[in-house]
């Protein structure tokens, strides 16, 4: 799938009409973080800190999932529903990245500790 042309396309519908709202999923929590969590103090800091940059964004995301499903959003003008549909997905992207990134410190970690 082509994100951004998923989102190009979403932004251009609610563009043509402000009355669309589309449908914004919750996300699942992401299981391998949550038990990596519970022995993260023992992990060296820079393995540390993008496990918790992750766990920030995905909060942020979290948020705005959360603004996007509500009655308020659903009132905004379509300009407004589409910034925060561009902002949805770009932060959905970020989240990728910080997640890559943070697997890659622990594989990281964990091969030069075997």
């Amino acid at each position: 799938m082509d994100f951004n042309a998923y989102r190009d396309q979403v932004v251009t519908l609610i563009k043509a009409d402000p009355a669309y709202i589309p449908f914004v999923p919750l996300e699942a929590p992401q299981r391998i973080f949550i038990e990596i969590a519970k022995e993260v103090h023992i992990l060296p800091t820079k393995v540390i800190e993008p496990i918790i940059l992750f766990y920030a964004q995905t909060a942020t995301v979290a948020q705005l999932t959360s603004d996007l499903r509500s009655e308020a959003f659903n009132r905004i003008s379509g300009e407004r529903k589409s910034q925060l549909l561009e902002d949805y997905y770009d932060l959905l992207l970020h989240t990728r990245t910080l997640a890559d990134k943070a697997l890659e410190k622990l594989d990281d970690a964990i091969n030069n500790s075997v």
